[in-house]
């Protein structure tokens, strides 16, 4: 959970896993609560349609009603259960049938009898994009329907500002809906700049700006043997270079970034400049850690912090990796 936690305050996009066959459970309820407090653009992913028990029709009822009317379904299911192998998308308004086990699906015309409900979903997702633009909404009216390019630019100003919550299907098991997943990812979901100008502590916000000065935000520390601590930062603002010196606003330590490093996983790749909406890695920092903030000499700037858990307090400040030694 602390995990889930640190990474709501920096990421996107959030993108939440609802099981199939107990829908909206205790632990999606604790991280909805945080997607709420960051204000985080999220997908939600009905996950295990291919089991005995797999229910799409209760999972999507439960997360609008626990999660709001701004649940709107992009997809539904075709035979969900141990025979799931097919979904209408009704962004696209193709039917994706998946051959046995699993893999890339073949594209096929909607099949009439699903026809009249994809065309329902279809309308509430064009009206969604429509309404945050004057000339999309006045183009709805004219044509009464929006191309790709401009159903695309209006998804993703409305789900930049939350104005609603994509439904998308999928069966990890058998490697189903991730490829379409993913595509929606890289093409509507938003990027740092499109996304509202981060909070402050005592007030005002800080836009992604990479022409700024920089400011820099630690969501993460972790110790790990013969390394010593890692800092796992989000740069708000501005360009911070290998080298580059900054000033701890909470302390007023200045902390040298001599190695900047880019993270997948377990595994860091150096690189010699971060910008603004990058995350990135450092390490040896002396005296900065999670929920402190860094800019250059003369400002004093704050990144709101993050609120953990009333259990986690005081335990934030260093996380051991795996295998780490006491």
């Amino acid at each position: 959970m602390l995990c889930v936690v640190t990474a709501l305050k920096v990421a996107d996009t959030a993108l939440m896993i609802l099981n199939a066959r107990n829908g909206v459970e205790v632990g999606t309820e604790l991280i909805w609560e945080y997607i709420e407090k960051n204000e985080t653009p999220t997908i939600l992913v009905v996950n295990q349609l291919d089991h005995e028990k797999a229910d799409f029709e209760t999972t999507l009822e439960q997360a609008r009603a626990r999660f709001g009317n701004r649940v709107i379904p992009f997809q539904f299911p075709v035979n969900q259960g141990p025979g799931f192998n097919a979904i209408i998308d009704a962004l696209r308004m193709v039917m994706y049938k998946f051959p046995a086990g699993g893999g890339k699906p073949e594209k096929q015309p909607v099949p009439a009898e699903y026809q009249a409900r994809a065309n329902e979903l279809h309308a509430a997702l064009v009206e969604a994009a429509a309404e945050n633009d004057d000339a999309l909404m006045e183009r709805f009216f004219e044509e009464g329907t929006l191309n790709e390019e401009d159903l695309a630019r209006g998804l993703k100003t409305g789900l930049a500002h939350r104005q609603y919550f994509p439904v998308f299907c999928a069966s990890g098991l058998q490697d189903m809906g991730s490829g379409r997943i993913m595509g929606f990812i890289h093409d509507v979901c938003p990027s740092p700049a499109d996304r509202p100008a981060a909070p402050l502590e005592g007030g005002g916000s800080k836009p992604c700006d990479a022409g700024a000065r920089p400011c820099v935000f630690i969501f993460k520390t972790v110790q790990e043997p013969k390394v010593g601590n890692v800092s796992y930062f989000k740069v708000y603002s501005g360009t911070l270079k290998a080298g580059d010196e900054l000033v701890n606003a909470d302390n007023g330590t200045v902390e040298r970034f001599s190695q900047l490093f880019e993270s997948e996983g377990k595994n860091r790749d150096q690189v010699e400049l971060l910008m603004a909406g990058d995350i990135g890695c450092t390490v040896k920092l002396k005296n900065s850690h999670t929920n402190q903030t860094l800019n250059p000499k003369g400002s004093e700037l704050k990144i709101e912090r993050i609120h953990f858990p009333a259990s986690f307090r005081g335990t934030t400040s260093v996380c051991r990796a795996p295998n780490s030694v006491s």
